[in-house]
């Protein structure tokens, strides 16, 4: 968000409490606060008047107020944590939480101002933009295999006639040779 997007977005909700903001509107509004009350000084001093500056810097507390609320909403917090400001140790809780990134994903007061319009989570029932429907492969992609067949690159399973690894065969049946190496300790026919 650029510093003329946020102080045009913190001024279409003047007294907006409810929703979230973002950190870049949040600051970028803190310094434009800051930058108009060093003008207003100037100008007060000038004129010999501090009316000028009173009124301008009481047209944007409420503003400023708002936009901090919706800042700790974006963290998942109350704007009731907002009145932490009176005590000493509140104000640096407060300047930790505006410079804590925000919740990615929707939370009790309102979607995630970080996703762009028109993406995010869709209606229930359907995943966010740019995934397949009915569990189909995104374009592109290879399909999975079907059932019973090994996915590329990996060894087909042994057939059902082999023991698995590391267990012994079964014995041979009576008077039969068993198939493979001779057991420990036991020395081949002869011809072998």
């Amino acid at each position: 968000m650029s510093f003329v997007d946020a102080i045009r977005s913190v001024l279409s909700q003047y007294v907006g409490f409810s929703g979230r903001a973002r950190r870049s509107e949040f600051w970028y509004w803190f310094l434009f606060s800051i930058l108009v009350n060093i003008v207003m000084s100037i100008f007060d001093s000038a004129v010999s008047s501090t009316i000028p500056g009173l009124l301008v810097s009481l047209a944007l507390f409420l503003p400023g107020l708002a936009v901090a609320v919706r800042r700790l909403h974006d963290t998942g917090r109350s704007g009731w944590w907002i009145l932490i400001v009176f005590t000493v140790v509140g104000i640096i809780f407060l300047i930790v939480w505006y410079a804590t990134a925000g919740d990615p994903n929707p939370n009790a007061y309102g979607p995630s101002p970080y996703a762009p319009a028109g993406y995010g989570q869709g209606p229930y029932g359907q995943g966010p933009y740019g995934q397949s429907p009915y569990g189909q492969p995104p374009y592109g992609q290879q399909p999975p295999p079907p059932y019973g067949q090994p996915p590329y690159g990996q060894q087909p399973p042994p057939p059902y006639g082999q023991p698995p690894y590391g267990q012994q065969p079964p014995p041979p049946p009576y008077g039969q040779q068993p198939p493979g190496q001779n057991p420990y300790g036991q020395q081949p026919p002869y011809g072998q």
